[in-house]
């Protein structure tokens, strides 16, 4: 019987095993329509806004932690394949972490011929900045908002890290845009240097009215689901790294280089915990088998 009980914990202790680790999940709020906007010069510079006057779309983004572990992104120092300095703000920002879009709520979904207004804002810097769970470990939040060139950068579990909306290029450009029916799609963790448990939940979109110069939110269009926003977002980001994946083979054999590629770090510990997940199943099946066939 102890034999048994022991079995059955081993098979637990697996199952919880595989489940932790760090889960981001995005979010956005506080939709405002400021008009007649003069962008500063780092704005300009950075490509977020072209010069003159112009009308936007701002919003507060957060990428939450759900999951039961940091999300750590490392020092920037040590990353130079996910961080770049900013010579207008003075410190580390990330690459091609957070994305947003906004797209016409008719047509479909998975096509990019509806793509009204594309992301701009070149990079962020990840810290605590508002507690989301209320069994978050830390209730005082643990990664700084100073982005140190020296200090690791993540976010703590049950933590956000939220750019608010009236912060410099935290915003989209809508000159010309239509009073109508939209949806704006944001994505965090968006080239997924960073493993987590799923990136199933990395993508939401929101429904929004805009009307001069109000909006509001409103009901996705029928038809628009998780499912479907992940399934579209999962083709683009499958598409997108098979095209660079080709790109860097074609570069390479140009070169005359060696086909043997080094993995990269945060590749490798995506692959090694699909690989342990793919391994931890049957195992834990096993294990319960097992307990129930000496059981009878």
């Amino acid at each position: 019987m102890k034999f048994v009980f022991a079995l059955g914990s081993i098979a637990l202790s697996l199952l919880t095993a595989v489940e932790a680790g760090p889960n981001l999940t995005p979010d956005v709020r506080n939709f405002t329509i400021e008009m007649g906007y003069v962008g500063e010069l780092t704005e300009v510079q950075d490509g977020c806004i072209p010069n003159g006057t112009h009308n936007l779309l701002r919003f507060d983004f957060l990428s939450k932690n759900i999951g039961n572990a940091d999300f750590i992104a490392g020092k920037p120092l040590d990353r130079p394949d996910l961080f770049y300095y900013h010579l207008s703000h003075h410190h580390f920002h990330m690459r091609e972490f957070n994305q947003y879009k906004l797209i016409s709520s008719t047509g479909n979904f998975s096509s990019t011929g509806n793509l009204i207004i594309p992301s701009t804002k070149p990079g962020f810097c990840l810290s605590d900045s508002e507690q989301v769970l209320p069994n978050a470990t830390r209730q005082s939040g643990y990664y700084p908002s100073t982005c140190p060139d020296d200090g690791v950068m993540g976010i703590s579990a049950g933590w956000a890290d939220v750019y608010f909306s009236d912060l410099t290029c935290q915003y989209l450009v809508i000159d010309q845009i239509p009073d109508g029916e939209y949806l704006l799609v944001v994505t965090t963790n968006a080239a997924r240097k960073v493993p987590e448990d799923t990136y199933e939940d990395n993508t939401v979109a929101k429904g929004l009215s805009i009307s001069g110069t109000v909006v509001s939110e409103i009901p996705l269009p029928s038809g628009i689901s998780s499912a479907v926003i992940y399934s579209a977002t999962e083709a683009m980001y499958s598409s997108t790294t098979t095209l660079a994946q080709s790109a860097t083979s074609s570069a390479t054999a140009v070169a005359g280089g060696s086909s043997t590629a080094t993995a990269h770090p945060a590749s490798s510990a995506a692959k090694g915990s699909f690989v342990s997940e793919l391994s931890m199943g049957p195992m834990c099946a096993l294990v319960l088998a097992l307990c129930w066939s000496i059981w009878l």
